[in-house]
């Protein structure tokens, strides 16, 4: 089987159907091809976006690697986009003016702040919420996760 039709991650994910109300696929920040068989096994696709110009380069390339896939497959679907490293004190309002006006609806209103606690819970073998629970990282991811649960259950996929 191919890169572009889920192959193995695929079959296993259909297997686990039912069991699980929602299965996460962390994905490195690059098109290789771990990330391109997860997306294409996927339903659904939520995109993280560092608060800075670059970070817009990938997500545009992003949208090109989900049209090919829904055109041959008619999947995944953009769940939405999260900004992220989020400098304090700023609103990231310029990037999310851009990620607005090219897709529509798709961004989430929450963003994930620059926190310490966030770069240093994976080395600890913890999340946020046990590394760091009362960490700024820790509140803005709780705020997402709230607002992304809202979404799923009243909102239809962002085209």
């Amino acid at each position: 089987r191919g890169v572009f039709d889920g192959g193995a991650l695929g079959a296993g994910l259909r297997g686990a159907a039912g069991r699980y109300d929602f299965t996460v696929l962390d994905c490195p920040p690059s098109l290789n091809h771990l990330t391109l068989a997860a997306l294409s096994a996927a339903s659904g696709v939520l995109v993280p976006v560092q608060a800075d110009f670059f970070s817009l380069e990938g997500l545009a390339q992003m949208r090109e690697v989900l049209d090919r896939l829904r055109a041959g497959r008619g999947k995944p679907d953009l769940f939405g986009i999260l900004v992220t490293q989020v400098p304090a004190g700023e609103d990231a309002a310029e990037i999310r003016a851009e990620i607005e006006r090219f897709f529509p609806n798709a961004l989430f209103q929450n963003a994930i702040g620059r926190d310490p606690a966030i770069a240093e819970c994976p080395s600890h073998g913890k999340s946020v919420f046990s590394y760091a629970p009362r960490s700024v990282g820790a509140y803005h991811s709780l705020r997402f996760v709230q607002e992304a649960i809202r979404r799923s259950t009243i909102l239809e996929p962002v085209q």
